[in-house]
C-alpha cells in the first residue's frame, strides 16, 4: 500500500483518482491547491506526489520545487491539460484526458 498526495483543483478528478487509487489498495490524502498540499507534504510521509500543473493559490511547478526543497526522491507526476512543450519539466508527465488505465499503470509502477 503506497501513500499518494493528489492535488487537483478539479474535484470530479480529484475524487475520481482517488476512488481508483483507494480500490487498488492506496492510502490517499487530498488537496484542491498547490499551498494545501504543501502543508499536508510537511506534515505526512508520502510515496508518491500527483499534481495538477495549473491551479489557484499555487501551482504544480511551485509545489514540485517546495517539495523538492525537502525531499529529492519522492517521485511526482505532473497532470495537465495544458501544452508543456515550452516547460522544462524533469518530473513525470501525464496529460489529461488520460484513462484511469494509463493513471493506475503509471501509479503502480512508480509504487512498487
Amino acid at each position: 500500500m503506497a501513500r499518494i498526495l493528489l492535488v487537483d483543483d478539479d474535484p470530479n478528478l480529484l475524487n475520481m483518482m482517488g476512488q481508483y487509487c483507494g480500490s487498488n489498495g492506496h492510502w490517499t490524502c487530498e488537496a484542491k491547491d498547490g499551498a494545501r498540499a504543501f502543508e499536508l507534504f510537511q506534515a505526512h510521509v508520502f510515496d508518491l506526489v500527483i499534481t495538477d500543473l495549473q491551479m489557484p493559490v499555487m501551482g504544480g511547478l511551485e509545489l514540485t520545487q517546495h517539495i523538492r526543497h525537502l525531499n529529492k526522491h519522492v517521485p511526482i507526476v505532473i497532470i495537465s491539460g495544458a501544452s508543456v512543450e515550452d516547460i522544462k519539466i524533469t518530473e513525470i508527465f501525464l496529460e489529461k484526458p488520460f484513462s484511469m488505465n494509463e493513471f493506475l499503470n503509471i501509479v503502480d509502477s512508480l509504487t512498487q
